[in-house]
């Protein structure tokens, strides 16, 4: 009897013990098991975070890229370059020192432009120092000189087959400024317009012909160069 207990008590013990580390073991399988769960969805949130950060590396990159090219496209970052043209016989003489042409320069340079000065006598000179400076991928060619009706002041007939196209409304607007200056600027028969991606302007050959010009010009400037190099038209806000 004795023996008959002490068996089913050591019995009952090992059952219970067994028990014990039987569910210790399921415990443990079921810790594992949350555990490699938890380090699973770890795993799939650090990937889709790691994910949504190189997408918006990506996306920045590419935006960044996008811009460059927009800007380097705009000539954004790098001087802009200009040819000013005097057409004088005189000047060219060295009869006298022109003045109009470093006015020009420096109201260019004054804006962070790149600008050099070209002085040759009236008429077909002219016509080559436009060819030059276009085909030499200027910016801009600004001219001076040669817009009234003396019989040598043929700027306009020779700037005219330049260009691809003409923005009349500046030429235009000078005149009216000068106007209000001189009757004088009403004579003047300077033109603007555009030859490939080259912004061509003639101005008068005096210096107050010039700055009442340059006024008119100056808010356009930038306007005109995003324009010319294929930039959008602003919204309106």
């Amino acid at each position: 009897m004795t023996g008959h207990t002490d068996d089913g008590t050591t019995a009952a013990r090992v059952n219970e013990g067994a028990g014990h580390d039987l569910g210790h073991d399921t415990a443990a399988d079921a810790e594992r098991e949350a555990g490699q769960e938890r380090s699973h969805h770890h795993g799939i949130r650090d990937a889709l975070h790691h994910r949504d950060h190189d997408a918006h590396a990506d996306h920045d990159a590419q935006a960044h890229h996008h811009r460059d090219a927009d800007r380097a496209r705009l000539g954004e970052g790098v001087p802009r370059t200009a040819v000013v043209v005097v057409a004088s016989n005189r000047a060219a003489a060295g009869i006298y020192e022109d003045e109009t042409g470093p006015d020009i320069r420096d109201w260019l340079h004054a804006r962070g432009w790149a600008a050099t000065v070209v002085v040759v006598p009236d008429g077909d000179p002219v016509g080559a120092a436009l060819r030059e400076a276009i085909d030499g991928g200027a910016d801009a060619v600004i001219t001076t000189g040669g817009t009234g009706v003396s019989p040598t002041d043929r700027t306009p007939e020779q700037t005219r087959p330049h260009l691809d196209l003409e923005l009349p409304g500046i030429a235009e607007e000078m005149r009216r400024v000068g106007g209000d200056s001189t009757p004088f600027a009403l004579v003047s028969r300077g033109i603007a317009g555009v030859a490939g991606q080259t912004l061509v302007v003639n101005l008068p050959g005096s210096r107050g012909g010039v700055q009442d010009g340059l006024s008119v010009l100056g808010p356009l400037l930038g306007h005109l160069m995003d324009q010319i190099h294929g930039g959008d038209h602003a919204r309106p806000l």
